[in-house]
């Protein structure tokens, strides 16, 4: 009798047995496919400092119900916008980001480098950049926006020419081009939001990965208090000293902030991206 071999399949979502409350409602995305020695090239490996939700200039508390959690180190992330090739060794798990990171090494440096992982690339695939005008599409390949074709999937796009990546470098996230003229692109993103970028801005042909991160479950919080999270107190259970809702008071008053600004239906923040949207 001849035991069945399991594929291996692709990283997917799975939902833990409900042995304990804790796993009750845990859904997690499987790793088995992933390296597990997170400790190599030591030398893009360092530790930065974390602010833990306070300023780094005075000390004081900006945001409440922070800590630094669990020690974590970070990795350097290369982003090429030159010619470039090489091959894919192996993928691994990267605390900082919500995608995963893949191990580069290049062909023409001889070097090794972290570089983000893209969907249904694995170990053994050939990935680079190209900046020739009659180049063939690959995926995970990096290609200026004027040779792009609208309609594919980019992501870690570039906002200037020779810089680092700025959009879509999130777990899952992907852009498109709607329209292009010989010097502006302009994107949509996994927002909704539309911008124009120059042409000459380099963008990577498919998805990031780890695209189940938004549909995962952490369960308890017990694990969000690890990533440097606590817990946070209605305002309604304080005294009347430490929020405007406390005391059990606050019959027709209108929700506000612990400093008494009002917040419910109206926006708190005065970014630029506000604005661009409002003029359109």
């Amino acid at each position: 009798m001849f035991l069945k071999k399991k594929k291996l399949s692709h990283i997917q979502l799975k939902k833990a047995s409900p042995i304990l409350s804790s796993t009750r409602h845990y859904k997690y995305v499987t790793k088995y496919l992933l390296a597990k020695q997170n400790r190599l090239l030591k030398s893009l490996i360092f530790k930065i400092k974390r602010a833990c939700g306070k300023s780094s200039f005075s000390g004081k508390t900006l945001i409440w119900g922070r800590f630094s959690g669990c020690k974590k180190l970070y990795k350097k992330i290369c982003f090429f916008n030159q010619d470039t090739l090489g091959i894919v060794l192996f993928s691994m798990y990267d605390p900082n980001r919500t995608s995963f990171i893949s191990v580069f090494f290049n062909f023409f440096s001889y070097k090794f480098s972290f570089i983000p992982c893209v969907q249904n690339i694995f170990s053994g695939t050939i990935v680079g950049c190209k900046t020739i005008r009659k180049a063939k599409y690959f995926l995970g390949f990096r290609y200026t926006l004027t040779y792009i074709t609208t309609g594919l999937n980019l992501c870690l796009i570039s906002i200037k020419p020779n810089k680092i990546a700025q959009y879509a470098r999130a777990a899952g996230t992907f852009c498109q081009i709607i329209s292009k003229t010989k010097y502006l692109c302009k994107l949509r993103l996994s927002s909704g939001f539309i911008i124009s970028i120059a042409a000459s801005c380099f963008a990577t042909l498919g998805v990031i990965s780890n695209s189940f991160h938004r549909l995962t479950v952490i369960g308890k919080a017990g694990r969000n208090f690890l990533k440097g999270f606590k817990s946070k107190v209605r305002g309604i259970a304080m005294n009347p000293v430490d929020n405007p809702h406390g005391g059990r008071t606050n019959g027709g008053c209108c929700w506000v902030t612990p400093w008494g600004k009002p917040f419910l239906f109206k926006k708190t923040s005065n970014s630029n991206i506000q604005k661009v949207m409002k003029k359109n």
